[in-house]
């Protein structure tokens, strides 16, 4: 879907602390995601956080802004339960 409006977006992105579950280039923004099933957003927040897998798109600052996104998909439900974004 995220290919389909133009977007540049790659599963399991390499850093020097582990994989961020995905990373999409738009024009002006960057998002990191982590994905979390049965478990909250703010943990999906200090899993990007802690292993800095934002940390390679802090050159880019000047020219696009950096979204960090955490989702929590319920299983139970098969939906996204929560979600939420830090921009840096």
């Amino acid at each position: 879907m995220m290919k389909s409006i133009g977007a540049d977006i790659d599963a399991e992105v390499s850093s020097s602390k582990g994989r961020a579950d995905a990373v999409m280039k738009a024009k002006s923004h960057i998002y990191v995601i982590e994905f979390k099933a049965d478990r909250t957003a703010d943990e999906a927040l200090m899993q990007i956080r802690g292993k800095e897998y934002h940390a390679q798109y802090d050159v880019w600052k000047a020219e696009r802004r950096v979204h960090l996104l955490g989702i929590s998909f319920s299983v139970k439900d098969r939906n996204i339960s929560e979600w939420k974004e830090i921009v840096i």
